[in-house]
């Protein structure tokens, strides 16, 4: 289900309710007046973020810059509603698509499949060192992924897998545990002696792609800033 963070609008919640947006494909979680939308956004790590200007939430261009400039929010496309004359301002704060008032169905529609088809052709592959558990056959083969993307990963594991096999590779990232279908597509040369299990995601879900994008963009930013002596 994807998930979208949409300013509590009252009229546009009406709107979205009578389309594809507000049947079962999307979950609209509305932020109230006041809520800090960046707090709200990095917890809730929404595919999605639209917004509006409005009685109950007029700093819409700050709350774009703050996350634009957040690491684990900046890549959360947001999409914008507004006035015309303001399409370069806020697009120059992060916003991925911009509509004009007055919006329509269709426009909304198009705006969220854009925004959607853009971050699914994002295949971040960044080296992420963490411990893994691979299970195949009612096998648990332990090891540390060399390296993750949002459609695969390489696996430096304990012992040999064939290409074909498929299984549930299982981690711990960011205090989430992630469990994910995965199917093995190649075994070549990696870390270690005669070791490097390439797999692919199988079947993974349109909130768990964002999830895992954010982590593997924060977590290649944390390195790069380690390895050079900056703090991130």
């Amino acid at each position: 289900m994807t998930r979208v963070l949409l300013v509590d609008d009252a009229r546009l919640m009406a709107e979205l309710e009578g389309t594809a947006l507000g049947r079962s494909s999307f979950e609209l979680v509305p932020v109230r007046a006041g809520e800090d939308i960046v707090a709200l956004a990095a917890r809730l790590l929404p595919d999605v973020i639209l917004l509006r200007n409005g009685e109950s939430f007029p700093d819409a261009l700050e709350a774009c810059r703050a996350l634009e400039s957040d690491p684990v929010t900046r890549e959360i496309p947001v999409v914008y509603i507004g006035l015309g004359l303001h399409r370069q301002r806020y697009l120059s704060a992060g916003v991925k698509v911009f509509i004009p008032r007055p919006v329509t169905r269709h426009e909304l529609q198009e705006a969220m499949r854009h925004v959607l088809r853009l971050r699914d052709r994002v295949a971040l592959r960044r080296r992420v060192r963490l411990p893994v558990r691979l299970l195949v056959d009612q096998r648990v083969i332990e090891g540390r992924s060399v390296n993750l993307s949002i459609t695969g990963a390489l696996l430096d594991l304990c012992r040999r897998i064939d290409p074909g096999q498929c299984g549930t590779l299982c981690f711990t990232a960011a205090g989430r545990e992630v469990e994910l279908a995965a199917e093995v597509v190649r075994y070549g040369p990696g870390p270690g002696i005669d070791r490097g299990v390439g797999v692919r995601f199988v079947g993974i879900d349109a909130h768990t792609v964002a999830w895992l994008s954010r982590f593997v963009r924060t977590e290649g930013e944390r390195r790069a800033a380690a390895s050079s002596g900056v703090a991130p």
